[in-house]
């Protein structure tokens, strides 16, 4: 039986044409499971034979496989490529390799180049996108949590693509208790906080960050933005966009919330990203077909197994996303009508996990890590009156030991909310009072918590003396919003209430 590797030199095109070569090796060995007609020089080579490919040719309107089968080399057609069963990959290069060698990227750039200028215009409107999100400061800010984020990216991929298409791999965390990833055309990975919420350990992160970092490798990006027959101008597209989000904006603050000051919550940005979502999926090329998302999931499970990880982790969570969905009502994400099509399809695709398997994949440490990020999706879950989410929320970092007065405070809220009894008011007021003990970073809006608690216990001196606290601190605020206003305006007439109950 021949022998065979797989090494692939992978030829960059020039600005002007093919009539340049450039290499890389790549280290991919299989067996042939099907006959294949070598193109030059003319031969056969039988099923069994070990293969090795040595060089990717590109030429003006095609290209072709070198490889080597015992002591000879020779061309193959790429559509042969099929009829490799190539081994399993060692390292995290060949996985790549291997999902790019079994993708349709290459017959891409054989027709259609390397594109620089499209890529280049493409790069132009990630900017743009980005600086619109900046300008309504959508980015949420850790710089523990992002430092922890590049690193896992690091570990799933160069930051490069090493095969001369531009592009540099990042990521950055966008706020949206929506949980969802994307990859931009240059390269940039988002991240909601809402996704990093809902997943509870390290390999899912490394399954979801794996999924997006294919779109960018396959080239699904172009490859849709080819695709697309009509385009607005790019001005035209931000400038409407502008208008749809500053309108947006208005519409949402003129609404009534029982906003959580405590948290760092920006109005203009709780309606953000869902809008960025629509408005751009379609205009960065991030409207994925079924056959990319699979290719993406594919990819993502093999990159798993080479690190290590747990190869059904991605599937986790998918789960996850599915049930959070349906907690919230959200049932558009479980068709094939939003931005990720298929998820139960996708979920059956790479392997069922039941609840049981899901709590395996919890982890502490995940959970502390992130826990900034839970108490932010917690403050938007509440407004937004997803009481049980936000609970869940809360309640994770209880557990991990790293809550701080804002999750004790949620958690005293969403008690009321819920229940109405003795033993449910006054387990609240003992979260109330847990985050007055912690003087981490001590707020007014306790003092107004802990009075409503008291006032349900029926404990009216109690509850008029934290009403007391609550004014003054008001009274004491430099800034005369009309938040502030309308609240010493609430509390001075609660405190007569309370006199007269």
């Amino acid at each position: 039986m021949k022998k065979i590797t797989i090494l692939f030199l992978i030829l960059t095109l020039p600005l002007n044409g093919y009539n340049q070569y450039s290499q890389q090796k790549i280290n991919l060995s299989g067996t042939v499971n099907k006959t294949i007609h070598t193109l030059l020089p003319v031969e056969t080579i039988k099923e069994g034979d070990e293969i090795t490919i040595l060089n990717l040719l590109f030429g003006p309107i095609s290209y072709n496989y070198i490889i080597a089968c015992g002591q000879m080399e020779y061309r193959i057609n790429p559509i042969d490529i099929s009829r490799i069963a190539f081994h399993n990959p060692q390292t995290r290069d060949q996985a790549w390799q291997l999902s790019i060698v079994q993708s349709d990227l290459y017959e891409s750039i054989s027709q259609n180049g390397f594109q620089y200028g499209l890529r280049h215009e493409l790069d132009q409107e990630a900017i743009d996108y980005l600086g619109k999100i900046e300008e309504y400061n959508g980015f949420f800010e850790d710089a523990y949590l992002t430092d922890y984020l590049q690193s896992l990216l690091y570990e799933i991929h160069q930051i490069t693509l090493g095969d001369k298409r531009p592009g540099n791999l990042n990521i950055m965390v966008l706020k949206s208790n929506k949980p969802n990833a994307f990859c931009l055309p240059n390269g940039t990975i988002m991240v909601t906080t809402g996704l990093l919420s809902v997943i509870e350990s390290e390999d899912e992160l490394i399954g979801v960050l794996s999924h997006e970092v294919a779109h960018f490798v396959l080239d699904h990006q172009l490859v849709n933005y080819n695709a697309q027959l009509q385009r607005q101008q790019r001005a035209e597209f931000w400038a409407g966009f502008v208008t749809v989000v500053a309108a947006a904006s208005e519409i949402y603050m003129a609404a009534e919330h029982d906003i959580y000051t405590g948290g760092s919550l920006t109005l203009s940005t709780a309606i953000l990203s869902s809008i960025i979502a629509n408005a751009v999926t379609e205009r960065l090329g991030l409207k994925y077909s079924q056959k990319q998302e699979m290719a993406a999931d594919h990819a993502a499970k093999e990159v798993l197994k080479v690190l290590g990880r747990d190869s059904l982790a991605l599937s986790a969570a998918l789960t996850r996303l599915v049930n959070y969905s349906v907690s919230v009502g959200n049932y558009i994400a479980l068709t094939d009508e939003g931005s990720h099509p298929g998820l139960p399809e996708r979920i059956k695709a790479m392997g069922m996990l039941g609840i049981n398997d899901l709590k395996s994949y919890h982890s502490t440490a995940y959970q502390k890590l992130t826990s900034f990020v839970n108490t932010f999706n917690a403050i938007r879950e509440y407004n937004m009156k997803h009481l049980e989410t936000c609970n869940t929320l809360v309640d994770k970092n209880i557990q991990a030991g790293v809550a701080t007065e804002d999750d004790y405070i949620l958690k005293a809220m969403v008690l009321r909310a819920l229940y109405n009894t003795p033993e449910k008011n006054q387990e609240a007021l003992s979260y109330i009072q847990t985050a007055k003990s912690l003087d981490i970073t001590p707020n007014n809006y306790t003092n107004k918590q802990e009075a409503i608690t008291l006032i349900r216990l029926d404990r009216k001196q109690e509850a008029i003396a934290a009403l007391e606290n609550y004014l003054n601190g008001l009274e004491n605020y430099e800034e005369e919003t009309d938040f502030i206003m309308d609240e010493i305006e609430w509390t001075r007439k609660m405190i007569y209430k309370v006199n007269h109950l």
